[in-house]
Formats: structure tokens, C-alpha cells, sequence
């Protein structure tokens, strides 16, 4: 019996003035823990409570035989090999981010979904997917 491939949709995001580079580096490591792996363009959005400031964002969809705790504790570990620490956590700085956003067609972070740090990437990845 095959295993069950769980489809899962990730955001992204670094407000470090390389975060490209940074976010560009978690995406060749997701292809470790993926069967087929899809993602957006890297692209800034403003962050939500201070429009002074931006983030760099993607969008990814995967598809894993690893389970939503599995990938959390791999996605941790992939935020604190980019620098990611309590301490930088609490000064707003954000090496790198990875949050499940929606696994199995469940939303697992509503508030995310719904902004455009993560609308931007999804439309992108949707529409990918399409064309393929």
C-alpha cells in the first residue's frame, strides 16, 4: 500500500537585506523533504504593522509523506541553520520564517492566509500549477 502524499502550502518570509539569498537556501533544502515542490517568485510586501518596513516573501505547495509534526520540527531546524534565535525573534528580526500555512486543504493559519504577503505567492503557484 502507497503512502499518502500530504499536500502543504508554506509562507516564507526574511526581513534581512539578503533575504532572497536566505529564502533562496530553504528552498533547495525543502526539495530534501519533498516528492514534488512548487513555489512562487521572491517578492516584498510591506510588513503589516509598519508600512516603513518590508519582508521578502514566497509561497511554496509540497507534496510529503512527512507528517505536519515532522515538517514543524524540520522547518524550525531549517529557521535556526539560517540564524533564527529566541533573542532575534523577540528584537523583530526575522532571518527566515516557515509557517504551514494550509495542510491536506485544512487552513492551518487563517490570519496568514488572508494576507498578501501569502495571497501573492498562492495566486502564483496556483496558476504554475495549471499550466504544468
Amino acid at each position: 500500500m502507497a503512502e499518502i502524499n500530504n499536500v502543504v502550502w508554506l509562507s516564507l518570509g526574511s526581513n534581512f537585506e539578503d533575504g532572497k539569498i536566505r529564502i533562496s537556501r530553504v528552498l533547495n533544502k525543502l526539495y530534501q523533504c519533498s516528492d514534488e515542490l512548487h513555489y512562487s517568485s521572491i517578492y516584498r510586501t510591506q510588513e503589516i504593522n509598519n508600512p516603513d518596513k518590508y519582508y521578502y516573501n514566497c509561497v511554496a505547495s509540497m507534496e510529503t509523506n512527512l507528517k505536519y509534526d515532522e515538517l514543524n520540527i524540520i522547518f524550525k531546524n531549517l529557521e535556526k541553520e539560517e540564524g533564527r534565535t529566541a533573542e532575534s525573534k523577540m528584537k523583530g528580526q526575522v532571518e527566515v520564517d516557515i509557517d504551514i500555512v494550509v495542510y491536506n486543504n485544512k487552513i492551518m493559519r487563517d490570519f496568514d492566509f488572508h494576507q498578501d504577503f501569502f495571497k501573492i505567492g498562492y495566486d502564483q503557484v496556483n496558476m504554475l500549477k495549471k499550466m504544468l
